[in-house]
């Protein structure tokens, strides 16, 4: 099995009569995301929603005690239709991280790295060679979750290949017929560009694609004016 992932931008529509909740970083804390979701169901019965959609806008991992738990979740919910996920700068630092050190992993669960990875790259390319910057951000607990070390490379053979799957596999943004989903900031400019970047080739990306790539994981400021939904789903 190869994944061959090429888009940063992906439209949800939702089922008919299904609610989407938007929830924030959780950061490996599987009890309270927990009882979020059940606070969720409870809230979805009482509209008389038949479904409910949970996505994650970033950050599944580090700090928390439970990121294996917390990714293990999302795994199945996302087989189940139930969750899905999109990149934070947390899961910037995994990707980044098992790219560059320990890139036969990817190749044993058939990833195939997609180009807003490249940009990864090409923005933060000292956290593609070395841990210290992750770890500094919380990494040693992601690897004390899966019972490895961040400092033995060795160990992360215990990372199972269906997460590394879903997190490679999350997009930048999702898009619905009312809300723009993601981590950061997003402005309708930096939209148009990822959507325009999404069909070009690796070797063609310039700054405004790297700029936005960027402002998707750390921009903080308040959006300069709203998206034209409309306009996404004319």
């Amino acid at each position: 099995m190869e994944i061959f992932l090429s888009v940063a931008v992906v439209d949800i529509t939702p089922l008919k009569d299904c609610k989407l909740f938007a929830v924030g970083d959780v950061h490996g804390c599987y009890e309270a995301l927990v009882a979020l979701e059940s606070k969720i169901r409870e809230s979805t019965k009482r509209s008389k929603t038949s479904h409910y959609k949970i996505i994650s806008v970033g950050d599944l991992c580090d700090r928390g005690p439970d990121t294996n738990r917390v990714i293990e979740h999302f795994v199945r919910g996302k087989e189940a239709n139930t969750h899905d996920v999109i990149i934070g700068n947390h899961e910037m630092f995994f990707l980044m991280a098992f790219w560059g050190l320990r890139p036969d992993l990817l190749s044993r669960a058939g990833i195939k790295p997609a180009w807003f990875h490249h940009a990864f790259a090409a923005l933060y390319k000292s956290v593609k060679t070395q841990v210290d910057i992750w770890q500094g951000n919380g990494g040693d607990s992601v690897f004390k979750s899966y019972d490895a070390d961040i400092q033995d490379t060795k160990t992360w053979d215990r990372i199972p290949a269906t997460h590394l799957r879903l997190l490679f596999g999350a997009p930048l943004v999702f898009v619905t017929p009312k809300a723009v989903i993601s981590h950061a900031v997003i402005h309708q400019g930096d939209l148009d560009t990822l959507i325009s970047a999404d069909h070009a080739e690796v070797e063609g990306m310039d700054r405004p694609v790297l700029e936005a790539v960027h402002r998707c994981l750390w921009e903080r400021g308040f959006p300069k004016q709203r998206i034209d939904l409309e306009r996404r789903h004319a």
